[in-house]
């Protein structure tokens, strides 16, 4: 639509508007959260993105000259990788480091912090009243979130 129309600020703007009904959606995500709802929410988050990125690769193009056009691109496609790259390693990392401090205050082991997408598959087999699940599960949970948005990302422990 945008070579047809020859307008690509719409999609940008829409794009924004559109990520964040999608991001404040995600409010209401719960462990009782139906599959149709949850679906929908990243549906329309995920449709958010995609104008977004896409949109702002061919604004970026339209505004260059037409002889650095293909290098705007490559440089626009490097820094959003590298961007994404990074934040996938700090998230981890932080996060790693934030449950090796709390299962050192529950008195668990360390090699749950350091493959815990491994133990997840343990403690899905574990009983829920189980100590060590119970421990490993409260590792996992930030307490600057709240209960709801705690719970929501915890539901694959079963």
């Amino acid at each position: 639509m945008t070579t047809r129309l020859g307008r690509y600020r719409w999609a940008i703007w829409s794009g924004w508007v559109v990520t964040a009904l999608g991001c404040g959606l995600l409010v209401i995500l719960d462990v009782d959260t139906k599959t149709p709802v949850w679906a929908v929410i990243l549906a329309i988050f995920g449709i958010g993105h995609g104008m977004l990125l896409t949109s702002v690769n061919i604004g970026i193009q339209a505004v260059s000259h037409e002889e650095d056009a293909g290098r705007a691109a490559a440089m626009y496609a490097f820094m959003r990788t590298l961007g994404m790259s990074i934040g996938v390693a700090v998230g981890g990392t932080v996060f790693q480091n934030v449950m090796i401090n709390k299962l050192d205050e529950l008195g668990m082991p360390h090699s749950i912090a350091h493959n815990s997408e491994a133990y997840v598959k343990t403690l899905a087999v574990m009983d829920p009243k189980d100590p060590a699940r119970i421990g490993a599960v409260q590792a996992c949970k930030c307490p600057s979130l709240s209960s709801s948005t705690q719970n929501s990302s915890l539901a694959c422990f079963g």
